[in-house]
Order: structure tokens, then sequence, then C-alpha cells
């Protein structure tokens, strides 16, 4: 009975979020490494962390070109770079379009992706109706996403649509 219960409360937290076609464990061990090393780095939320990411998941790529969740962890730190002024804008955004356009053309369906290319259009290419069918979609394939919940609400509250911010906001911090 106690597990019965332990599986149920997990399910919801085991399948909220799509996981990427193009998974990183059971591959190259190494290429996995170099993913974690990456995420832990961006964790940092600092300059040298973004940029120890970014060798860390270009390093992966070169030995799995086609890991989803490292092409987008580079487009993410390439993103905060360029969002914290540590990197030129144009540069750190245009490698991140094509990280996140090769991850979306390997997987379509993973809402990270489509919530990083939402993040792109929104605040480098300023194209806002794009932006907001990308954070809509991301929110459909990963409705639980907390990063994915984050963003959109960043979206719904420039469009001025403040409840649906907050809303979006607080089911991310659940």
């Amino acid at each position: 009975e106690i597990a019965r219960t332990i599986v149920e409360r997990l399910k919801g937290v085991l399948h909220a979020g799509h996981v990427p076609k193009t998974q990183v464990l059971g591959k190259n061990t190494e290429a996995y490494l170099l993913f974690l090393r990456g995420r832990q780095y961006t964790a940092s939320r600092t300059e040298d962390g973004f940029r120890k990411a970014v060798d860390c998941f270009e390093r992966s790529l070169e030995l799995e070109p086609e890991n989803t969740q490292a092409l987008v962890g580079l487009a993410r730190s390439l993103i905060n770079l360029a969002d914290f002024g540590w990197e030129p804008e144009d540069s750190a955004y245009s490698r991140a379009r094509e990280a996140v356009d090769r991850a979306l053309s390997l997987d379509p369906r993973w809402g990270m992706a489509h919530a990083a290319l939402g993040w792109i259009q929104l605040n480098h290419e300023i194209n806002w109706a794009k932006a907001a069918e990308s954070f809509d979609l991301a929110l459909s394939l990963e409705p639980g996403n907390a990063p994915v919940l984050r963003q959109a609400g960043v979206m719904a509250a420039v469009q001025g649509r403040l409840d649906e911010a907050i809303a979006l906001t607080q089911r991310a911090l659940d």
C-alpha cells in the first residue's frame, strides 16, 4: 500500500514533461558527464558559470551532435550571457537560435525547446506574435514544466495579461 501511494504521487512528477527524443542517459558516457557539468555550471548563474557551461555543452555536442538536451542547454547559456550583457547580443542570440532550431528539427515536440525559441523571439527578434505562439505550443506540450510556465508567465506579463502571468508563475512555483 505504501509503495502504491508513492507510485501514484510520482506519476504526476514523472509524466509532467516530455522526455526529449534524444535522451542523454544511455548514450556516450563522456557526453553525458559533460552535459551534467554544463547544467551544474548553468546553475551558478554567473558569467564564468555560463561560459563554462557553453564549453561543456559544445564539447558534449561534439560527441553527440543530436543531443537535444545539450543543444537547448547551450542555447539557454548563450541567451543568459547575452541577457546579462556578458556577450554581444547578436552573436550570442544567433548561436542560440541555431542550437534551438537544430533541437526542434530533431524533436519538434519538446516544450523546453519551444520555450527557448519563444525567449529568442521575445527578447532578440522582438516578434511578440511568434513568441506567444512558441510559448503557447510549449505550454501545450509541457503544461507542468516549471521553466516553461515561468517563461510563458513573462510573455503574458509583457502582453499585459497580468492575471495570467501571476497564475502561470504561481503554477511554476507549485
